[in-house]
């Protein structure tokens, strides 16, 4: 994957930072189409200004639940990672791209989770070690508020290193042993 300025916000800031430079960002928008009980989506916000855009549609949980009021949440799936992680391999394979990663609040789970997932699957060539110092190194650079997601981050992890059952676990086990993990969670 090619370098690319890498960013995480809120569905609100997302909208903001597009419509200040047009077309200059490509949005990953993590939303989700589950309707409350009383009848509201989280929805997703327009984003004209964006040079491209995936939306990816799933909730800030770690398990399956439906509410009291009957609200079914979507699972992230290791589908919809690999998603985000080919549409932001295409955007950066001819060099660098910005990149842009939403949802809803931005500031703690599914958009970090995502991005420490692109992190790491810049750094994929490093040994274990390396390449968890250097992706959260980098995470927490944009942002020390933050608490990635866990189910997202395996989810992405399971697409970077396929058919790799020890690797998946031996990078998963790297970082939430990892000192920094520790200091954020």
């Amino acid at each position: 994957m090619g370098y690319f300025e890498l960013i995480f916000c809120s569905r609100y800031a997302a909208k903001d930072k597009t419509d200040q430079q047009q077309k200059y960002w490509n949005v990953v928008s993590i939303g989700s189409d589950s309707i409350d009980k009383k009848g509201d989506s989280e929805g997703w916000p327009d984003l004209p200004g964006a040079k491209e855009l995936i939306r990816v549609n799933f909730d800030d949980i770690v398990y399956v639940s439906t509410d009291k009021g009957g609200r079914t949440y979507n699972l992230v799936t290791p589908e919809k990672m690999e998603a985000i992680i080919n549409q932001v391999r295409a955007w950066t394979k001819d060099g660098p791209a910005p990149v842009l990663v939403h949802c809803h609040a931005g500031i703690l789970s599914r958009s970090t989770a995502t991005t420490l997932v692109l992190l790491i699957d810049r750094y994929k060539d490093q040994p274990t070690p390396e390449m968890v110092v250097l992706a959260l190194r980098e995470l927490i650079a944009i942002s020390s508020n933050i608490m990635p997601n866990p189910k997202v981050l395996e989810a992405g992890i399971e697409i970077i290193f396929k058919g790799d059952e020890a690797k998946q676990v031996e990078v998963i086990r790297a970082i939430y042993a990892h000192r920094i993990w520790k200091t954020i969670n």
